[in-house]
């Protein structure tokens, strides 16, 4: 297992997911020792001195007025995330989302910017390696940072903590006043679209097969003007996916220009990878931030105040992804619709066998109904959370929000809907291929492999003898063994 050394500043979203997934651990970098123990100094001074500091000696949000004496500093750190641990009704977390949320957290108290103690952090990593994880709900949160959710985080590690540990000054919202709960499940979720992006790529490299479309498209001159606007990554993927395929040689296409649902494909998909690459950098960043209000600036040895919770970054990027998803399924349905439409295919309608009567064809199946209504239920999830406000707060304190949990939840959503309609493409594009006859050696080398898998699990010719489950379909297209595309060295003709 790879050992991942937490400092605090460097955490990736690649080692998220695989601190997530089990596939590596956590330690604490050698040098946090000495950040944790003059961020704790900071902490200990104002206890010492009574100067006044949010969430050490005061109370919080509304109730900050209020003073916390030193001898109820313990006391009030207990209370305080019990109060906030409220369990309200809805769905829970996801146990390797609360993982991913773990070890963000770690990170971001390694940098010694809260003030917490060396003993505290070292729960924590104690509960991510023996997978100690508590019960999260994924509810109860505009995203002021992650508090309810966090408190039940922090509350259930403390309860089974051994020896049991008792939060100090600061502890209670350094604990609590963190957005890893929206960071960590947004890593999963961005690991996840990064796939889907590549399945779609794939997805339309065999629909050019099954449509016997014109891959002028992807040709290595188109691919040089994307490069100009930045957007040739997909294009490229694409290209390499066609690499030996018979549509390059003269004549194959069927059209001299394909509806633009083909054609204008590579660049769209482009555009979602450049939004795609925006949205993993701020999110890489967003990492190594220190969320808890206060923080303690080490150099000059005090107490900042800031707003650095506000997760509304982090919502505006999982609402372009979901339109990203909605626009790559809109323009897969016109796709679709086209593989199965006899004046663009040649073919009967829906892909029927020749004399088959009208109980035939990939349409007869329903995979574009399938497809309609995913892209339906997408177009509405993919409506803006950014806008979102959360009316007024803690006697007005607490007035804007991220809302990132809630873009978080709209977000899984749409990446379900996103898997439907991508299989149902690309199952009847090898419909499309089965249909036509085409040779398995005459396709392009990235899609043979797919259409032998998907195909024989198709009901070509049996259609409407019982009732066919296309959920299996699905699951086989989130599970593909995903070919590797390298950038063009040459232009076939």
């Amino acid at each position: 297992m790879t050992v991942i050394s937490l400092t605090g500043f460097d955490l990736t979203l690649e080692q998220v997911v695989a601190v997530a997934t089990g596939r590596a651990s956590v330690v604490l970098a050698p040098e946090t020792g000495e950040r944790i123990a003059v961020g704790r100094a900071i902490i200990e001074k104002a206890v010492a001195t009574g100067e006044a500091v949010y969430g050490v000696n005061t109370g919080v949000g509304a109730q900050k007025t209020e003073t916390v004496s030193a001898d109820g500093i313990a006391e009030f750190n207990r209370r305080l995330l019990n109060a906030h641990a409220t369990h309200p009704p809805g769905r829970m977390m996801d146990r390797t989302a609360i993982r991913a949320a773990l070890v963000i957290l770690i990170n971001q108290l390694a940098s010694g910017a809260s003030g917490v103690r060396p003993e505290a952090i070292a729960m924590l990593v104690d509960a991510l390696t023996s997978d100690r994880i508590p019960d999260v709900t994924a509810e109860g949160s505009p995203s002021a940072s992650d508090i309810i959710p966090m408190s039940q985080l922090a509350g259930g590690i403390l309860a089974t903590a051994d020896p049991l540990f008792q939060p100090g000054a600061k502890e209670g919202v350094a604990l609590m006043n963190s957005n890893a709960l929206s960071l960590g499940p947004g890593a999963l979720l961005l690991e996840e679209i990064g796939r889907l992006l590549t399945v779609f790529d794939l997805t339309l490299a065999l629909s050019l097969e099954g449509f016997r479309g014109n891959p002028s498209t992807v040709s290595d001159a188109s691919i040089a003007s994307l490069a100009r606007a930045g957007r040739d990554e997909a294009a490229r993927r694409i290209r390499t996916y066609l690499d030996g395929s018979a549509l390059w040689n003269r004549g194959e296409p069927r059209f001299l220009q394909d509806p633009l649902s083909f054609r204008c494909s590579p660049a769209i998909h482009g555009a979602s990878w450049r939004a795609y690459r925006r949205a993993r950098e701020d999110w890489s960043r967003e990492l190594n931030v220190t969320n808890d209000n206060p923080m303690m600036d080490l150099e000059s040895g005090t107490a900042i105040s800031h707003g650095n919770m506000e997760s509304g970054g982090e919502t505006l990027d999982l609402d372009v992804m979901r339109l990203v998803l909605a626009k790559l399924a809109a323009v897969s349905g016109e796709r679709h619709q086209k593989l199965m439409w006899p004046s663009f295919t040649g073919l009967p309608s829906g892909l029927a066998a020749d004399g088959a009567g009208p109980a035939s064809g990939a349409s007869f199946v329903g995979f574009s109904t399938i497809a309609s209504a995913a892209i339906a239920r997408m177009q509405i999830t993919a409506q803006p959370v950014y806008l979102a406000m959360p009316g007024q707060l803690s006697d007005g304190v607490e007035d804007v929000s991220g809302f990132a949990m809630l873009g978080i939840e709209q977000t899984e959503r749409i990446i379900v809907d996103a898997w439907t309609v991508a299989a149902m493409e690309m199952t009847t594009a090898v419909w499309a291929v089965q249909r036509r006859e085409i040779p398995l050696e005459t396709l392009g080398s990235g899609v043979r492999a797919v259409v032998e898998q998907l195909a024989q699990h198709l009901p070509i010719g049996k259609e409407g003898e019982t009732r066919f489950d296309a959920r299996p379909l699905v699951e086989i297209v989130r599970n593909l063994e995903l070919p590797t595309a390298s950038p063009p060295t040459r232009e076939e003709t």
